[in-house]
């Protein structure tokens, strides 16, 4: 009866934060943005007690911050969840949650509106019964994960500071230490153009960029064996997109992809990017009158690799132990802002309700038993944590 209780207020919690429209702004449809969401979550902090803050972070959107502060606290941990969503799509993906056969539907449910619900219900317990030992408990609600991940790096570059943070992502409740991080540019083929009738007289930026697809996926579509990583396999790259032509009677001066390149914590972001970049210049010069350029990325993330020994890595593993949950840590292919958490010096594990293949489909659902664990789950690596800080 008990667990029974436990999934209805993690259902009516988790349709309220649903029913917010919180698409990133820089996707189609987000122009209400995260600050409706925010502004919920800044009272509902106020409503516990706990300190709240919100910083503007660019035009228009905050994080928002709630603090549980703690006397005597050995530990302070940072509980990390993103405000955004990606834009609505498809007949259950939108702004009204449906609950059916025990699962939570609508846009953000799993991606990660789940682990936000689990993180306010963890803290409602630990206002209830605080640590003993305290741990400093801070929940820091992020804007813009899902496109680039731009506040994270401005907590960061305020000077976060933690012992240890939990990200939540969905992750079936098993806790991920290693992920892989990505670079993302554009490259441009340039000919000239003509009327197709006499296509000799022009020079096909279309066909240039065939050759170019082609050596991507001959030479850089999964890293070498030896480059392998434990926990999270081979990188890999992607071209996503590919733009070029303007007329059906016009050979095409210009061609445009996007290319999505999954670097492992072993590499490095910009070098990932700059050993293509180098391979499609020798393309270049290998190949008479084509013209490349590979621009600038406008995305450098690296990956995540928390050592497995560190205090918050051991506090997940022995809360899940505790409840009959996973205690192994795993890794995976997609990335967080754990690493820049990270790279900030704050150790990270990725833990949360969901399923990953569930994350932007449209037909978005979280099971809402593995909602109310997860909210157990949080509590006890909170106590975990505490516990072993006062020991160390």
């Amino acid at each position: 009866m008990a667990a029974n209780r436990q999934t209805a207020r993690a259902a009516d919690l988790l349709s309220e934060l649903v029913s917010i429209d919180s698409v990133n702004p820089d996707m189609p449809g987000g122009e209400r943005g995260e600050r409706e969401y925010g502004d919920f979550l800044a009272a509902y902090g106020r409503r516990l007690g706990l300190e709240v803050s919100q910083y503007e972070v660019l035009p228009g959107r905050f994080n928002t911050v709630l603090e549980m502060p703690a006397s005597r606290a050995a530990r302070r941990l940072v509980f990390d969840v993103h405000l955004d969503t990606v834009p609505f799509d498809g007949p259950v993906s939108t702004n009204k949650p449906v609950q059916r056969d025990g699962r939570l539907y609508g846009r953000g449910a799993c991606d990660t509106k789940g682990a936000m619900a689990a993180m306010l219900l963890a803290l409602e317990r630990l206002i209830e019964r605080p640590p003993d030992p305290g741990c400093q408990v801070v929940l820091l609600a992020t804007v813009d994960e899902e496109y680039l991940k731009r506040g994270v790096d401005a907590a960061v570059e305020r000077g976060l500071r933690a012992d240890g943070a939990i990200v939540g992502e969905p992750t079936g409740l098993v806790p991920v230490i290693a992920h892989k991080g990505v670079a993302r540019w554009e490259v441009v083929t340039r000919g000239r153009a003509a009327h197709t009738s006499k296509p000799e007289n022009g020079v096909n930026a279309i066909y240039q960029m065939a050759a170019v697809i082609d050596r991507l996926v001959a030479r850089h579509a999964v890293t070498p064996p030896e480059l392998r990583h434990a926990l999270c396999g081979d990188g890999t790259l992607t071209v996503s997109t590919i733009a070029g032509g303007v007329q059906v009677n016009v050979v095409p001066d210009e061609c445009r992809v996007q290319i999505d390149r999954r670097v492992l914590p072993s590499e490095q972001a910009q070098t990932t990017w700059q050993a293509v970049t180098d391979d499609l210049d020798r393309l270049q010069a290998e190949t008479p009158g084509m013209q490349l350029e590979s621009l600038v990325p406008f995305l450098l993330e690296e990956g995540l690799d928390t050592d497995p020994t560190a205090a918050i890595v051991s506090a997940a593993s022995a809360a899940g132990r505790g409840l009959g949950l996973a205690d192994k840590p795993a890794g995976v292919p997609y990335g967080t802002d754990g690493s820049s958490l990270a790279l900030g010096g704050i150790p990270a594990v990725v833990l949360g309700p969901g399923d990953i293949d569930q994350a932007h489909s449209p037909d978005e659902y979280v099971e809402l038993d593995q909602v109310a664990n997860c909210a157990a789950l949080y509590e006890a690596i909170v106590r975990e944590f505490a516990a072993t800080g006062a020991a160390s």
